[in-house]
């Protein structure tokens, strides 16, 4: 599968993001000034909002994109107010004739003297979770303040993981074999982008399963004190 990475960023977070998709995917993120030449399966295009909208020169890049090169597009963003440009973008990229991904990755900020705000960690391993759950199953979500940082727990009565699979479910691109039969939708690359966000925010990630099930993600964020 040929993957590309494409972001506008001026602030540099939508560049981080763009960072984390890389390190994932291992293919190298470029700003939109660089041109689509090749054919792509999957494209992760990343944007942000700046007060008035969507950036003219993401506009730009997406008027030289066209089906018969770019297959999927898969957005990420951030954004300090609005809740994310993905709309705008894929209003633009559907309208040449190019599937946008009904998944999105965005990191919510808030407006203040430096805009900050922590990618959508959360929102990752509760839709991962779901895609593995049975019909008849549930997911739970749970969250305890511990000594030194915050555990959050996800919960899935899906197929559980085997010891083997431990460590490959975090492998990008890798899809489980213990799918209970199920057509998993999606690239493989959900719990690979929550250890590596996981990771850049100074957190831990542990899986809690075996092949009977349930499946119980762990993730640790240390809490930062100000002084």
């Amino acid at each position: 599968m040929n993957v590309a990475i494409r972001y506008y960023s001026k602030t540099g977070h939508t560049k981080k993001m763009a960072d984390v998709v890389s390190a994932v995917t291992g293919v190298e993120a470029k700003p939109v000034s660089e041109p689509i030449r090749e054919p792509i399966d999957t494209l992760f295009l990343g944007s942000s909002v700046y007060v008035a909208g969507l950036d003219g020169k993401v506009k730009e890049f997406i008027a030289t994109l066209d089906s018969s090169r770019v297959k999927n597009v898969i957005c990420f963003s951030s954004a300090a107010i609005l809740p994310s440009t993905c709309s705008q973008v894929k209003t633009l990229l559907e309208a040449r004739g190019i599937r946008v991904d009904d998944r999105e990755f965005h990191c919510r900020g808030q407006l203040s003297l430096m805009h900050r705000g922590h990618p959508n960690d959360a929102d990752l391993q509760v839709s991962n979770a779901a895609k593995y759950c049975n019909q008849s199953g549930f997911v739970n979500m749970r969250a305890r303040r511990e000594k030194n940082c915050v555990l959050m727990e996800v919960e899935n009565t899906g197929p559980g993981i085997p010891k083997a699979e431990m460590d490959q479910v975090f492998a990008p691109f890798y899809r489980s074999i213990s799918t209970g039969g199920q057509k998993i939708k999606g690239y493989g690359l959900g719990l690979a982008i929550v250890r590596r966000m996981t990771d850049l925010l100074g957190g831990r990630v542990m899986l809690i399963s075996d092949s009977e099930g349930p499946t119980i993600m762990q993730v640790r964020f240390p809490i930062k004190r100000k002084i």
